[in-house]
């Protein structure tokens, strides 16, 4: 069964990287997870008993090192009836990268535009092809950094 786990102690789990060299065919690294980290993974039984938690499908973490997270919902009786309260999640509005990519893509082309504009309407006196490299680049740069400067925290 798939579960989410906090660590309450400091692991570090083997795993066996091919290296690609005849001499030494194989490496053993270790992955280190830090107390507090919560991991999603499945409990490994062993004659009946949990054994180790599975985690990524090849990192082994001893029942020892975790506890299993439990949700319940919260009951405020403060007013003399039980009542429910849901706890929502805050959402901080997708992921940051995407909304780089996003920006740099849309700047890009913004930059290549006011370039070709300059260059039709003879602002920029010699056409060349690295006027619209420089143009993309700046472009992506002040998009990038505009959504940098404005996410909401």
């Amino acid at each position: 069964m798939k579960a989410r786990y906090i660590l309450i102690k400091d692991v570090q789990s083997p795993i066996v990287l091919n290296t690609n060299l005849p001499h030494k065919p194989v490496a053993v690294r270790y992955k280190l997870f830090k107390k507090g980290k919560q991991v999603n993974g499945f409990l490994q039984m062993k004659d009946g008993k949990p054994a180790y938690v599975l985690v990524g499908g090849s990192f082994v973490i001893p029942i020892e090192a975790v506890k299993q997270v439990v949700v319940k919902e919260v009951t405020s009786g403060t007013d003399g009836k039980k009542t429910t309260q849901k706890i929502e999640k805050i959402v901080n509005g997708g992921n940051p990268t995407v909304k780089y990519l996003d920006a740099g893509i849309l700047g890009a082309i913004a930059g290549f535009g006011v370039v070709w504009l300059a260059e039709k309407k003879g602002w920029i006196k010699i056409p060349d092809i690295k006027n619209k490299y420089i143009g993309i680049a700046i472009g992506a740069g002040l998009a990038m950094y505009t959504v940098y400067r404005f996410r909401n925290k």
